[in-house]
């Protein structure tokens, strides 16, 4: 969760895998981040 509490970012599993970013409320996707990992993450952090 960003520290604002306006997105929040979830991290797929398998196979090049992305890191999707969703505002909320409204659960819409912001961002998708591609490319960053063959396999999978092991920990998001907002900076």
């Amino acid at each position: 969760v960003h520290p604002s509490r306006h997105y929040f970012a979830i991290g797929e599993k398998g196979h090049m895998p992305n890191i999707v970013i969703y505002e909320y409320p409204s659960l819409k996707p912001y961002r998708i981040l591609k490319a960053g990992t063959e396999r999978s993450y092991a920990y998001l952090d907002f900076k």
